[in-house]
């Protein structure tokens, strides 16, 4: 048995999800997991703990300041004396590894929760230098891993690993029943995620007042947090739902805990993000076995959805494009799916670095 600690954000976004779901991979092998919460002092969002309280241990640290952070990341080291630590996001991954050298008996893992390029080009070069430090680096897909490569790491410290989904939440979740009045015969589209630019609820509002022509009955739900950051792009969907006359068939729910039985009961998932590292809700979608449309962000996307059997392909950026794909893929009946939790991969995988 090992002691893991891991730092997250304090939120319930996917890759907080996806935490949590190799923190119980972890626990089922008989290892003890603790977690540390790191929360900005300004965040809105709902907090991780929702969904490990009294299943892990779990300390929070709200940041104020670079300095200050780093020193809280020190003592919670100190305090808990792992044998492994594991974090998830670039910028937590980076100022722990600068503490690495502190803790030398300690293994570090991180994972990339998004590419390189959409970082700019002083934090690229950081990561140059401070990435080498870590015992294992994950990437989500193969395309991360060549862009580890080329900033120099060795290809012995990157582990291309798909995210991996909780399967038995997934199904305990869908057994609730249909959020949907049982005399409601509309098509339902649905979009899951923070609302921020990267998750194109823009272009999706406009893609979906196209479709409204060919569908009129139509309605689009939008789940997720709705003051991310500053409720900005909050305030850009309404304007663009009021501008379209779309105001009784656009419903924005805020956060759910249970986002699954929306996505089980709806005709299609409808993916417009400008870009990801790893959906991780297509990949539950795609479990459930609700047809998707998605935005061509990154190459693994135009990997996952195969055209008129579980999806159909959009453009970025594109209301168009991403219109005409939320159109065809009504036409797609739900289908049964092989789609894993992926847990043998990642058990593989501590079990290499960590022995």
């Amino acid at each position: 048995m090992k002691t893991y600690l891991f730092f997250a954000q304090d939120g319930v976004g996917g890759a907080e999800r996806v935490m949590v779901t190799i923190a119980n991979i972890l626990a089922d092998k008989g290892n003890n997991i603790r977690f540390i919460l790191i929360r900005n002092k300004n965040s809105k969002s709902s907090s991780l703990s929702t969904l490990i309280e009294g299943r892990f241990k779990y300390e929070r640290i709200i940041w104020r300041g670079q300095v200050q952070l780093l020193k809280e990341l020190y003592r919670g080291i100190q305090k808990n004396n792992p044998e492994v630590i594991f974090a998830s996001a670039m910028h937590i991954n980076q100022r722990l590894l600068l503490l690495k050298p502190f803790f030398s008996g300690c293994k570090f893992i991180v994972r990339n929760d998004n590419y390189l390029y959409t970082l700019s080009k002083l934090k690229r070069i950081t990561l140059k230098y401070i990435y080498p430090k870590a015992d294992a680096i994950i990437g989500q897909t193969e395309e991360m891993g060549e862009e580890l490569r080329r900033i120099g790491i060795s290809s012995d410290k990157i582990n291309v690993v798909r995210n991996p989904i909780d399967t038995d939440m997934i199904n305990e979740k869908l057994k609730a029943p249909s959020p949907f009045d049982s005399d409601d015969q509309s098509v339902k589209f649905i979009g899951c995620g923070r609302f921020s630019h990267q998750k194109g609820f823009d272009i999706l509002v406009k893609a979906f007042s196209i479709v409204k022509q060919s569908i009129p009955g139509a309605k689009l739900y939008l789940l997720g947090n709705l003051e991310y950051g500053d409720g900005a792009v909050r305030k850009t969907v309404e304007n663009i739902v009021k501008e379209n006359n779309l105001n009784d068939s656009v419903i924005c729910t805020g956060h759910i805990d249970n986002p699954f039985k929306y996505i089980k009961h709806a005709n299609v998932f409808v993916l417009s993000s400008r870009w990801e590292g790893l959906p991780n809700v297509l990949l539950e979608s795609e479990y459930i076995g609700t047809p998707s449309a998605a935005t061509k962000c990154i190459p693994v996307i135009e990997r996952m959805i195969k055209e008129g059997e579980n999806g159909f392909l959009a453009e970025s950026e594109n209301p168009q494009s991403l219109a005409e794909a939320m159109i065809k893929a009504v036409n797609i009946p739900h289908f049964n799916t092989t789609e894993g939790e992926n847990r043998e991969e990642w058990e593989k995988l501590f079990e290499k670095v960590v022995g």
